[in-house]
């Protein structure tokens, strides 16, 4: 290990866009010191931890630890695999095959080119496969700064974060927190993929039966913001807004019915701007039908400005658009806004178990 003059250090073009909170980075390593050096080659060109250097330059530091990585060695084989492994992160180890995969200036290019093609490169990088590496990869490309260090720790497995990865950052953010929070990873992953494959899909109908449960309640529907002319033959919402005419930048007001879109990058979205306009006085009524995932962000979002909430007993069999019925992977809620509680309680109770804010 060595000290370097940070000035000397050549950062080529990085794959890598997000340094996520740098201050939280740069006041760790005030505290603690650097406990990862970068990697650098013997050219003094950056391997690995460009984030640190950002937070040592954050700190005023113009100096950073690093090791130089000797990628003629890794090529070769004389670094074992399983050192590779135990000195460096998994998010290290991309950055190392990446290096190789560049073509060396000088040296035997004819052996580089035999390691590349032989498929050695992600075994020899400490990465085990080419599906391994191609997972990595996606998880520093395209993953939150936080994944990736979960990933580096061994909290998340690689496969894992790169599922993760595919994710909105938003969402990514959700899933990090839940895991923070004290959530299994797997399960916590698990149930937002679920989440994304709901069945209903974002084209599908709500039964007429609940569509005249809801009319009961709020005696007409002036606006649905998120629907299609086929849902409509049911709705018959006085005004409504389609994929197209994106519902979410649209001015929201009247009595209101929402079955929104259930993909959790989407729905936060639409939750959000149901309550606000709620709020400002813009919508005196909604109801608003959703999965009942209570350990998300989002559904704790509108339960706190909902006057009474139905879970429905078993699931609801959306319609699709070719008539058959879904067959969806989570159980149903209904969010009710507005003062009319007791009409709610008394028309949902048949539909499921309701609960009014005292």
């Amino acid at each position: 290990m060595i000290t370097v003059k940070i000035k000397q250090i050549k950062i080529e073009n990085r794959f890598r866009k997000d340094f996520g909170d740098l201050q939280v980075l740069a006041d760790s390593i005030k505290e603690l010191g650097l406990l990862q050096p970068i990697c650098i080659s013997g050219g003094y060109t950056l391997i690995a931890g460009e984030r640190r250097i950002r937070a040592h330059k954050l700190l005023g530091l113009d100096s950073i630890e690093a090791r130089i990585v000797h990628l003629e060695n890794i090529v070769s084989g004389e670094y074992a695999e399983n050192e590779v492994r135990k000195d460096f992160t998994v998010s290290e180890r991309v950055a190392i095959l990446e290096a190789i995969d560049k073509k060396p200036v000088g040296g035997d290019f004819d052996q580089w080119q035999n390691f590349a093609t032989a498929n050695n490169a992600a075994k020899q990088a400490g990465l085990g496969n080419k599906e391994t590496a191609r997972q990595a990869k996606a998880v520093v490309s395209e993953g939150a700064p936080e994944l990736i260090e979960k990933m580096d720790s061994g909290e998340v497995s690689i496969s894992a974060a790169a599922v993760v990865a595919t994710f909105e950052d938003t969402e990514q953010q959700e899933i990090i927190e839940e895991i923070n929070e004290g959530g299994k990873p797997t399960e916590v992953i698990k149930k937002h993929v679920l989440a994304t494959k709901h069945t209903g899909d974002e084209e599908s109908y709500t039964p007429e039966i609940y569509i005249n449960s809801v009319l009961r309640v709020m005696g007409e529907i002036n606006l649905d913001p998120a629907s299609n002319d086929q849902a409509q033959k049911t709705v018959k919402a006085d005004k409504y807004y389609t994929l197209d005419d994106d519902g979410l930048t649209q001015q929201w007001e009247g009595k209101t019915w929402m079955n929104p879109p259930y993909t959790a990058r989407v729905i936060n979205k639409f939750i959000d701007k149901i309550v606000s306009h709620y709020m400002a006085g813009d919508i005196p009524e909604a109801i608003i039908l959703t999965n009942n995932n209570t350990d998300t962000s989002w559904f704790h979002d509108g339960a706190e400005y909902a006057g009474a909430i139905c879970f429905t007993k078993g699931r609801i069999n959306f319609l699709k658009r070719d008539g058959s019925r879904s067959s969806p992977t989570n159980g149903q809620s209904f969010l009710y806004f507005g003062e009319n509680t007791d009409k709610f309680k008394n028309e949902f109770s048949k539909h499921g178990l309701v609960m009014v804010k005292a």
